[in-house]
């Protein structure tokens, strides 16, 4: 019930992806996902993604049936942020370097 409440919510994501500048993580199940193939769309057209993972017959419990895929995006997200020098804009990353 609860991915059913996601899939007909209101698509009020968007108008955060455009004021966003740095590249994001998807995670996404084929059953149940709360995130749709076409605000996957939406998403890979309005930002950089770093980190793509789909598993069609996984749901939206990926980040606790598959700890090791959020490492691996955390890892990206990382890798891409510096690669991109966003890191430095940012006073709290500034602080802990």
């Amino acid at each position: 019930w609860e991915s059913h409440t996601f899939a007909y919510s209101e698509a009020r994501y968007i108008r955060h992806l455009k004021k966003g500048k740095s590249p994001i993580a998807l995670l996404r199940g084929g059953e149940g996902s709360t995130c749709s193939s076409s605000a996957r769309n939406d998403i890979v057209r309005l930002r950089q993604v770093a980190y793509e993972f789909f598993d069609e017959k996984a749901n939206h419990f990926i980040p606790m049936e598959r700890p090791e895929l959020l490492a691996e995006a955390f890892h990206a997200l990382i890798q891409s942020t510096e690669a991109s020098d966003l890191s430095l804009k940012s006073p709290a990353l500034r602080a802990n370097r």
